[in-house]
């Protein structure tokens, strides 16, 4: 799954990623936050599946989740975390790597258009 760009994954692939991520990270199989559909559906909401279209990247969906990897500190009670977990407490962290996406598209979308500016200019 890894060698598979995040621009081609799905529902599936996120889960998987979790999962695996997860069982690297703290040593724990992952768990869901209540049902694996409705984790899932979740993902899809986000992403968009075959039939509709999502509300984020999945560039950004992933980048969230790590960053909620990355930020959160096992306990002996808690020694996991899960992506439903993510969604309802990890509100700041979904808005900072939000942020940084439209910070970044700003910046690609001022280079292009600066880029044919200057091909204008040439012809």
């Amino acid at each position: 799954m890894r060698k598979k760009d995040i621009s081609e994954w799905n529902t599936t692939d996120f889960t998987k990623y979790l999962q695996e991520e997860h069982l690297r990270r703290y040593g724990v199989e992952y768990q869901p936050f209540g049902k694996w559909a409705v984790e899932q559906g979740h993902i899809g909401r986000i992403i968009g599946t075959t039939k509709k279209e999502g509300t984020h990247s999945k560039e950004f969906l992933k980048e969230f989740i790590d960053a909620c990897f990355n930020e959160y500190k096992p306990t002996a009670l808690y020694p996991g975390i899960s992506f439903g977990f993510m969604l309802t407490y990890k509100k700041p962290t979904w808005q900072r790597v939000e942020l940084a996406h439209l910070k970044k598209s700003r910046v690609e979308d001022a280079e292009s258009a600066t880029d044919w500016d200057e091909v204008e200019k040439w012809l």
